[in-house]
């Protein structure tokens, strides 16, 4: 992904509904989300469990687990809460990443365990606040991970 940033930074990299990313904005994306998982102690050979559908947000976990030197673990989003929790025993992630609609199925096995926590909120509040954001558990932290704004027609990191 870097590689491709610094030779092609406009080429598209990939789209999500209607966002469209260039590979410099996907490579700056999975550096931030790696410096805040590094931040909070993931590391080379951890595992990162993340529950997201196929979109950005899987692509740029992916992107930043391997900035980093850990794994992800993909859960099949359609698992049963008894399935999910066997995944995440099997697995021992130090961190689990998702998308909001997962939050209630996830709650009862991040809770069992002290693991750095992130969610994705849903499209239409992302939309309304202009952002993404993560959460960590710790003290019901918000951090805003990367906020966008329309500039002549184009979305730019800030």
């Amino acid at each position: 992904l870097e590689d491709r940033a610094r030779t092609a930074a406009t080429a598209p990299a990939y789209v999500d509904g209607e966002a469209r990313f260039s590979f410099g904005q996907a490579a700056s994306r999975a550096r931030v989300l790696a410096g805040w998982l590094s931040a909070r102690g993931v590391g080379s050979g951890d595992r990162i469990l993340l529950m997201a559908k196929n979109g950005e947000f899987s692509a740029t976990t992916v992107f930043a687990a391997s900035h980093l030197g850990a794994a992800v673990v993909m859960a099949n989003w359609r698992l049963s809460p008894a399935e999910i929790a066997y995944v995440f025993d099997d697995s021992t992630p130090v961190a689990v990443l998702y998308e909001s609609v997962f939050e209630e199925v996830l709650r009862p096995v991040t809770q069992r365990r002290g693991v750095v926590t992130g969610t994705l909120l849903p499209p239409r509040a992302r939309a309304a606040e202009g952002a993404l954001y993560a959460m960590a558990p710790e003290g019901g932290e918000t951090w805003e991970w990367e906020r966008t704004r329309r500039l002549l027609g184009r979305t730019q990191s800030i």
